[in-house]
């Protein structure tokens, strides 16, 4: 295989790696299973800092919250005041949920939001239409939003994936050929010349025949 020939297989898996880390995100967030998450409640201090992080504009009011973790998931979910949470009245409880998706490490976020006044997604993508066969439905969210050192990460694993599934045939053929004591691309018999007679590849010299 050719300098230009891996450096484009490289490129190309590079590519196909980012394309799967972000479909792989998505996954995790269609199917995450909400009766299946393992959760734990913020400390005071947690709670005020990760309000501060997803609500910089709204003051905080003893803020007090949950993480629910899963595979591939993860949901922090935030009420601005002790007793929001228990609240009767759940349309006026002001409150934020961060959920972050990918694996094997955590790559793409999504907030929503609610306040006195309004409600909304922050990074985004909501769902134009129906797709039932990937069982969304028209407005569902899906997080947009990059964590630039876990993306790379993801994407170079899924690009090594990529890479082997590619090149572990030909690999192997190789390796059997030489084992066999035949030319690595055309899978003829050689002798004691350092090129191939039928070819003309040029021949290891450990598999060279004296």
């Amino acid at each position: 295989m050719s300098r230009r020939a891996r450096i484009l297989l490289a490129l190309f898996c590079l590519v196909a790696g980012a394309i799967v880390n972000i479909a792989v995100a998505w996954g995790c967030m269609i199917y995450r299973d909400a009766g299946r998450t393992e959760s734990r409640h913020l400390d005071e201090l947690a709670a005020l800092e990760q309000w501060r992080n997803l609500m910089p504009d709204v003051p905080p009011q003893e803020p007090n919250g949950d993480i629910a973790e899963q595979f591939g998931c993860r949901e922090v979910l935030l009420f601005n005041s002790k007793v929001a949470k228990n609240s009767t009245s759940f349309d006026l409880v002001e409150f934020a949920t961060n959920i972050s998706v990918g694996w094997p490490m955590l790559c793409m976020s999504m907030d929503f939001v609610r306040t006195k006044d309004s409600e909304y997604f922050r990074s985004a993508w909501l769902m134009p239409r129906d797709i039932a066969w990937l069982g969304l439905s028209r407005n569902e969210a899906l997080p947009v939003r990059p964590a630039l050192l876990q993306s790379v990460f993801n994407s170079v694993f899924y690009a090594a994936g990529i890479w082997l599934l590619i090149r572990s045939p030909f690999e192997t053929r190789r390796r059997l050929r030489q084992w066999r004591g035949l030319c690595e691309r055309c899978a003829s018999p050689i002798g004691s010349s350092a090129l191939c007679s039928e070819c003309g590849h040029c021949l290891p010299s450990r598999t060279v025949r004296t």
